[in-house]
């Protein structure tokens, strides 16, 4: 796997241009994480995506920082919610108890 690509399917029977010309300016905003990461592992369910390093850290696309649905930017970012230097899963409710 090793880097992202990005590429579109646009399947052309029935789809009108304005369609297809909608699907190419989403699509272009697409941006993908740094071209020196080296991805192992990839999995997508249409609207979110998510995929490990090689370092074990997990990049997603369709969840913002604090969990919650994206705004529509599809902006790839190293999500905090499953990465952190001791190991540990940040919560917003309380503080780790674990020390």
């Amino acid at each position: 796997l090793n880097q992202l690509m990005k590429e579109i399917l646009i399947l052309p029977e029935r789809i009108s241009q304005q369609h297809k010309d909608i699907s190419n300016e989403w699509f272009n905003t697409i941006q993908l994480p740094p071209s020196d990461l080296q991805f192992i592992d990839v999995k997508s369910a249409g609207a979110f995506s998510i995929t490990m390093t090689a370092e074990g850290k997990l990049w997603s696309r369709g969840m913002k920082d604090d969990g919650t649905w994206d705004d529509g930017t599809e902006i790839w970012r190293l999500n905090p919610h499953f990465n952190s230097d001791d190991g540990l899963i940040p919560s917003s409710l309380i503080p780790s108890k674990i020390r």
